[in-house]
């Protein structure tokens, strides 16, 4: 049983520049603010359907993946990714020690539970290398570096140093860059 107090009307604002101006930071009319979003949500589809298709590549190249993993490379993977959780739970100011403790694990059920995963992983970036030697897939010098200066370019100037650094050629930042070189050559030739 539910009993009204007070029933009021709702005015809505009028959909003036002004308006307009103020929820999204641009001056422009109605119609223009429709085109607009019309545009983004046309944008976000594309990107959305674009997503769907690089995964379903992606679950295709796994499936066709045929590698035996050695064990120690497994515990590796595993380690990496443990190190890539701590890293995101640090961000939460959160320690892993704390994580386990509050969710009543142990290290070695965290390990369990992110052995398909490093496995996948591993698989994946067996059959990706295999794809980009096939295919002659590969980033250039050149691709690296603008890509490595995009990146620090996004630092403040403060920490560009520091992060030019970790992009070394051989680190596992410029490795990560470079297959990212790659991944984006390889989707826009089979898709």
């Amino acid at each position: 049983h539910v009993e009204a107090k007070r029933v009021e009307e709702v005015i809505l604002p009028a959909w003036t520049e002004e308006f307009i101006e103020k929820i999204t930071g641009t001056k422009q009319s109605f119609d223009e603010m429709k085109e607009t979003l019309r545009k983004n949500l046309l944008l976000e589809g594309e990107y959305e359907e674009k997503q769907r298709r690089e995964n379903e590549f992606l679950e295709y190249l796994l499936e066709k993946t045929d590698v035996e993993l050695p064990e120690a490379l497994i515990e590796e993977e595993i380690d990496a990714l443990i190190e890539e959780f701590k890293g995101e739970l640090e961000q939460m100011r959160v320690t892993l020690e704390t994580y386990l403790e509050q969710n009543k694990k142990e290290l070695k059920d965290l390990r369990v539970g992110r052995r398909k995963e490093a496995e996948k992983r591993l698989k994946l970036r067996f059959g990706l290398n295999k794809l980009f030697e096939q295919e002659d897939i590969a980033a250039t010098p050149e691709e690296l570096k603008q890509e490595i200066k995009k990146m620090v370019d996004y630092y403040p100037e403060k920490e560009r140093a520091k992060i030019k650094n970790e992009c070394r050629e051989g680190s596992w930042l410029y490795r990560r860059l470079e297959n990212k070189l790659k991944m984006a050559k390889m989707f826009e030739r089979f898709l």
